[in-house]
């Protein structure tokens, strides 16, 4: 995976390690220290192989290569739910217990959708996540609110199109059991703002610094 650093505030970050103003880093840079992080804490996610970079001109990182295990004979969630035939009420209940194995280990994706869950076909019970760039790790000082955005984002995209919301609901509040302590209204808010509309990155990482999707 490549990233082409393109303005001089992004090769300024990339190159000294400098923050954005909301508290992130250039995506592939903070992916492969989510990668590196999230692996080491047990989560199923790709073993990082290696990364490099390329300078040119100031010494400024122009482009940054990050290399990660091949998932050999994968496909994405997205592939299996159109899959004809395919059950996807077993299915949601495996991404929701997969959600709760990276919570237990203080890990939130905050781009967690059905194409970044990965399964080998052979043993679909089995699944794995990818792309963490957007990903916060530590326990969030909104965890009700993330955990609510979480919910109702993998209900946005797509997941919508093979389920309906009342039934989709239903696992939900299912699923929220094996959780301790969730404010219900504080998770209700924002679950249902964003099981409708489009969060930008920028929304986001807001909701993990303030509790709030404007």
């Amino acid at each position: 995976k490549t990233e082409k650093i393109d303005t001089l505030l992004s090769r300024l970050r990339a190159t000294f390690g400098l923050q954005r103003s909301d508290g992130g880093q250039t995506w592939l840079v903070a992916e492969l220290r989510n990668s590196v992080e999230a692996y080491r804490r047990g989560a199923p996610v790709p073993q990082v192989a290696g990364f490099g970079y390329q300078r040119r001109g100031l010494r400024l990182v122009r482009e940054f290569f990050l290399v990660s295990e091949m998932l050999d004979g994968h496909v994405n969630g997205m592939d299996w739910v159109q899959v004809p035939g395919t059950d996807i009420e077993p299915f949601l209940l495996r991404c929701f217990a997969l959600f709760k194995q990276l919570h237990d280990r203080e890990i939130f994706h905050l781009d967690l959708w059905l194409a970044n869950i990965m399964l080998n076909p052979a043993q679909p019970e089995q699944l794995s996540v990818v792309d963490l760039e957007n990903c916060h790790i530590g326990m969030p000082a909104y965890f009700a609110e993330t955990l609510g955005f979480q919910f109702g984002f993998f209900y946005f995209r797509f997941v919508r199109e093979y389920i309906s919301e009342a039934r989709y609901d239903e696992l939900v509040s299912a699923a929220l059991e094996s959780y301790e302590g969730v404010d219900r209204e504080r998770f209700d808010h924002l679950y249902g703002i964003t099981k409708h509309q489009t969060t930008s990155r920028k929304k986001r990482r807001r909701l993990i610094l303030q509790g709030v999707v404007p």
